[in-house]
């Protein structure tokens, strides 16, 4: 199979991608696939920028790292050290903040839970950091476990600007772009349709794909734009090992348990064909991609997206094992290893309230799919996924013939027990009814009744159409939204007595008191999230 043979799915008039392999400091391919915007048929070159989204992460790092070379920090600071007014109880150091293991939550949620869908556009960068500023509350002590959050590098964006003095934009110019030579790189946080060769991203639509491109500020989280040319540059430049970055930024950074976490500082770390790569992925609504080093090979991969709808995760490591020759890995590549996907069996739908968690899970004998993504069984019997900040495990007994009784998932030194969705009579929602209310938010998470008398949940003060998110019952006292379809979704809730716990992915066991409680603690001064 030739490179260009794994991006033969994109038709010539629709959205695509731009790729690369680069060994030794040059490209020995390079590839254009689709169109950076559908409606004037431009066509993407490696001049054409796109949102990196979280691909920014590492070259923040970078900077870090330099103004820790010259004395302006240290990576042991605590956060305070740099944002006091940061109201965390338990503040942690940079290091944990780059190494995502700060224990601060994760800020869309939260700002979802301020906003509901209003939030998706025109929420500038001051007003997310108030309402960040604001938490008092910690998910898990600082260095116990990885739980990927955006909010830790906007954090490091207010330190780094104030112990050197400068923007980010301006940090990331001096420290990355212009010694790795990205001439068209920029940290922008602008409408893209301002900026000069700007794919637009495209997402899946009942008429197929079309242009959408929300106007959203990310900052260190995610806001650096870049052409194919500018990633050929920065693979080329970190395979030069600028500050011995392999070593300083790359290297495992266990959890204060001793168990080793798939994130370093900055970089995500895995192994593909028993040789370590470091790298990072990103997605922001419809744009995604990815780049990958082998730092002891001299290889590297990237490809950068403006539709969502392909796995580009797996396909960057699919152009490495085809350019090293290797067998495929089910858990990395699953569609190299089975090109032709089983038919799945069964559909259920799993549960742990413990947790605050849930999964769609489709089976067969010998694979999973999980969010459409496919998990291949692996020698050992147990389904592994490798993609992500940390890998996910699934420990199942059975053929996998009919749903099992149960699934064991660990992710990271973190496991859990899933259990069917229940069947039977669930609590008197009348009871459930209400206002739930927590100290560090503005507004309150409503929950009610529609016409028909099912629960239904809605959050913020504006709902755009007037549509609440359906509960659905999981078991016992917990619940998950649902979208129009009845599929479950982010948040989830364990009704206690006088309170809701609300749990998200990336943010789990949000304790909100039902009303009358204590008012929200609220800086009166702080931005306001919503636009005018």
């Amino acid at each position: 199979m030739t490179f260009a043979a794994l991006f033969a799915d994109i038709a010539p008039d629709a959205p695509g991608c731009a790729a690369a392999i680069v060994e030794d400091g040059a490209p020995v391919w390079q590839g254009c696939f689709g169109l950076a915007n559908t409606a004037t048929g431009a066509a993407i070159t490696p001049q054409t920028r796109f949102r990196i989204a979280s691909m920014t992460k590492p070259m923040v790092a970078m900077v870090l790292l330099a103004l820790a070379d010259a004395g302006r920090l240290a990576l042991s600071d605590c956060i305070t050290r740099w944002v006091p007014e940061l109201r965390a109880a338990e503040p942690p150091m940079l290091a944990q903040l780059l190494a995502m293991q700060s224990g601060l939550p994760e800020g869309p949620p939260l700002h979802w839970l301020v906003t509901g869908d209003s939030g998706r556009e025109g929420v500038g960068l001051d007003a997310v950091l108030a309402l960040q500023l604001a938490q008092r509350s910690r998910i898990f002590a600082p260095g116990s476990r990885t739980v990927y959050a955006n909010s830790n590098y906007l954090l490091l964006q207010l330190a780094a600007e104030r112990a050197a003095g400068a923007p980010l934009a301006t940090l990331l110019q001096t420290h990355v772009f212009s010694p790795a030579g990205m001439a068209d790189a920029r940290l922008f946080d602008a409408p893209t349709a301002a900026l000069a060769n700007m794919a637009l991203a495209h997402a899946v639509t009942p008429d197929g794909l079309s242009a959408c491109d929300p106007h959203l500020a990310y900052g260190a989280a995610g806001g650096i734009v870049a052409s194919l040319a500018d990633m050929i540059a920065w693979l080329r430049w970190l395979q030069t090992n600028p500050r011995d970055w392999r070593a300083r930024l790359g290297a495992n950074v266990p959890h204060s348990d001793g168990s080793p976490s798939g994130y370093a500082l900055g970089f995500m770390r895995q192994s593909l064909g028993g040789r370590l790569t470091l790298g990072h992925s990103g997605q922001i609504n419809q744009w995604a991609g990815e780049f990958l080093l082998a730092p002891d090979h001299g290889s590297a991969a990237v490809i950068l997206g403006n539709r969502s709808d392909i796995n580009w995760f797996e396909r960057v490591r699919e152009l490495l094992t085809l350019r090293w020759g290797i067998a495929p890995d089910p858990a990395m590549t699953p569609g190299l290893a089975i090109p032709s996907p089983p038919e799945p069996r069964w559909t259920a739908l799993y549960a742990s309230a413990e947790h605050g968690f849930s999964l769609n899970l489709s089976g067969c004998p010998g694979e999973i799919n999980v969010g459409g993504r496919r998990i291949p069984m692996q020698p050992d019997g147990r389904y592994r996924r490798n993609l992500g900040v940390e890998p996910i495990c699934f420990e199942i007994a059975g053929d996998l013939s009919f749903p099992p009784a149960s699934i064991v998932r660990q992710e990271g030194n973190i496991r859990m027990q899933l259990l069917p969705a229940a069947s039977g009579i669930p609590p008197d929602p009348a009871a459930l009814l209400g206002l739930y209310r927590h100290p560090d938010l503005p507004e309150s998470l409503q929950i009610g009744l529609d016409g028909e008398g099912r629960l239904r949940l809605r959050a913020g003060p504006l709902w755009p159409g007037g549509d609440w998110l359906q509960l659905r019952w999981l078991g016992e006292r917990f619940y998950a939204a649902a979208d129009k379809t009845g599929c479950v979704q982010d948040p989830h809730l364990r009704f206690e007595d006088g309170a809701v716990i609300v749990s998200f992915l990336r943010l789990p066991g949000l304790r909100m008191a039902r009303d009358p409680g204590p008012a929200p603690d609220w800086p009166a001064d702080a931005p306001a999230l919503l636009r005018p």
